[in-house]
């Protein structure tokens, strides 16, 4: 028994739509895999230290009124 070639061809589109909704779910995994390691490096620092080699304190006009960091000058 031959089968018909519009037997044919719903078989090759039912075959091409499983493949497009396989591609179509794994392209959105990857966009979300994308999505989710940017907004991993979003996040705010848990730490509220600061690091510097000199800090200045200075007033409102600008005038220094302490200086802490290493040697003279």
């Amino acid at each position: 028994m031959t089968e018909t070639s519009s037997d044919a061809l719903v078989r090759r589109i039912e075959r091409l739509e499983r493949e497009n909704r396989r591609f179509k779910r794994k392209g959105a995994a990857i966009v979300l895999g994308i999505v989710a390691v940017l907004l991993m490096g979003q996040t705010v620092p848990k730490s509220r230290t600061i690091e510097a080699e000199k800090f200045v304190l200075k007033d409102k006009r600008g005038k220094v009124r302490a200086v802490l960091g290493e040697g003279g000058a």
